[in-house]
Order: C-alpha cells, then sequence, then structure tokens
C-alpha cells in the first residue's frame, strides 16, 4: 500500500498514543487529585459535611476550577462534578474569576508545579517523537518498504485495503456505455 499524509498521520497517531496514552491517563488522574485537593482547600470541613447531608441540587456543582499559582491563572479539571458553594459567579462569568490563588510557599502549589512540570515534559517528549515519527514515515513511499526496514511498525499499520468490488455490476456499466 502506497503511504499518504493520512496514511502517515494516522500511524503516527497510533504510535504516539501507544507510547503515551498511559501516561496521559496518569497525569489526568493527578490533575483530579489536585482538583479534589483544591476543592477541600476552599471548604472548611464544616462546610463539606453540610453540603454531604443537602439533599441533590441544593448546591451547585463544578467540574473544574480556574485557579492562581503564583500569578498563572490554570483550569483543573476533576473527573467529577463535586457539590460547592457558589460564592463564584457560575455561567459565563466564573471562568473569568480565578476561585483561589496561590503562593509558591503553599502546598498545594507545590504539587501543582510537580504536576504541571509533569505536563511540560510529558508535552516535549511526545513533540519530540511526533517530529521523528513524521519524518521517517515521510522517507517510506510504501508500507511495503516501510515494515522491511521497520518491523515492529507493522501491528500500527492500517489493514490492507483490497481493490473492491464496483458499486455497479460491469455487466450493466457495459450496457450503459454500450461496450461489447
Amino acid at each position: 500500500m502506497r503511504l499518504n499524509k493520512n496514511i502517515r498521520a494516522n500511524i503516527a497517531q497510533a504510535l504516539l498514543a501507544h507510547r503515551f496514552d498511559k501516561h496521559e491517563k496518569q497525569l489526568k488522574a493527578e490533575e483530579a487529585e489536585l482538583f479534589l485537593l483544591i476543592w477541600e482547600d476552599i471548604h472548611s470541613v464544616a462546610d463539606r459535611a453540610l453540603m454531604e447531608k443537602a439533599p441533590e441540587g441544593a448546591f451547585t456543582t463544578a467540574q473544574q476550577y480556574r485557579v492562581n499559582f503564583g500569578g498563572v491563572a490554570v483550569e483543573i479539571r476533576g473527573l467529577e462534578e463535586v457539590r460547592t458553594f457558589a460564592k463564584w459567579p457560575n455561567c459565563n462569568g466564573w471562568i473569568h474569576r480565578d476561585i483561589k490563588a496561590y503562593s509558591p510557599q503553599d502546598d498545594v502549589y507545590k504539587v501543582w508545579e510537580k504536576w504541571h512540570n509533569k505536563t511540560i515534559d510529558l508535552r516535549n517528549d511526545k513533540e519530540a517523537a511526533r517530529v521523528k515519527i513524521s519524518s521517517t514515515l515521510a522517507s517510506f513511499a510504501s508500507t511495503k518498504r516501510l515494515v522491511q526496514e521497520w518491523p515492529e511498525i507493522a501491528p500500527f499499520l492500517p489493514k490492507e485495503i483490497g481493490a473492491g468490488l464496483p458499486m455497479v455490476p460491469v455487466q450493466q456499466l457495459n450496457a450503459i456505455l454500450d461496450l461489447p
């Protein structure tokens, strides 16, 4: 099969997913833990107990907070919505205000900084891999030659597409076109 731009992009995406999906899921889980840490920090133990006892719908819910870490506004997302007080505007207005600001001396800031550095490292590693994969794939014109030179890539190649059957039987085409 001849390699074209789309096939190369699909192969590269499959390779990157194979290499980095586990790490991305781990970082999402760490972000969710950070979200809950922030939630616990902005709600006292008494407030959390009150929210837990309240009936469904008594409090607004949130699945992300905009937080300021040392002058950097960041949106932190959780895996599920949590109850929260409606102290901060929701809908269109809340996204432009920070829920809380943390300084570099705060423990939450230190957790965020560690997570943030991991996300930067992952993004850089993924981009470097993408560039190398793209340049390698660009040097091949066919999957046959690619597999000869790089046999480990075979599971990431698209399945061969056969010539396929014509949509209209050949006899009908011949009759329409007045061919023998």
